[in-house]
């Protein structure tokens, strides 16, 4: 596969991995016999806060990987990778976070929702780092030096 394919790939991996973490943010983290909180239903109005986080991830992924799919500007591929690898990492470690709070509190641990926020992250960061490295280090100009 060309250049630009592991691009293009690396945008669709965005788009997959943004479209995962809105399952992973509504489906429940943990079980209490009073209740199931999930990301965008945590049981408490003030906390809604917290799925701010996951929401600009949803639309930011989503974003940069249209702008990957479509654009040939090497920088560009080179910052939404980046960008995409970024946000990949810290959303990896947030369904990281909900799966030790679901174990540790919970009478049944919600699984579902964090094993598919953090296959949506493994998306997001593959999705970056192939967009990125692909534009950054392999599409490299020569060098004045090698020529």
């Amino acid at each position: 596969m060309g250049g630009r394919g592991l691009i293009i790939v690396g945008g669709i991996l965005g788009i997959v991995g943004g479209l995962l973490v809105i399952p992973a943010c509504v489906l429940p983290f943990a079980h209490f016999s009073t209740g199931s909180p999930s990301i965008f239903n945590p049981g408490d109005p003030a906390g809604l806060w917290f799925a701010l986080e996951p929401g600009a991830v949803i639309v930011i992924a989503i974003a940069i990987g249209i702008m990957l799919a479509v654009s040939t500007q090497r920088t560009l591929q080179i910052v939404a990778g980046s960008i995409l690898l970024g946000i990949g990492v810290q959303t990896f470690f947030l369904f990281v976070a909900y799966t030790g709070y679901g174990f540790s509190v919970s009478e049944r641990p919600g699984a579902a929702s964090t094993v598919i926020g953090i296959v949506g992250a493994i998306c997001l960061t593959t999705g970056g780092l192939l967009a990125a490295v692909r534009a950054g280090w392999l599409d490299r100009p020569p060098s004045p030096e090698s020529t």
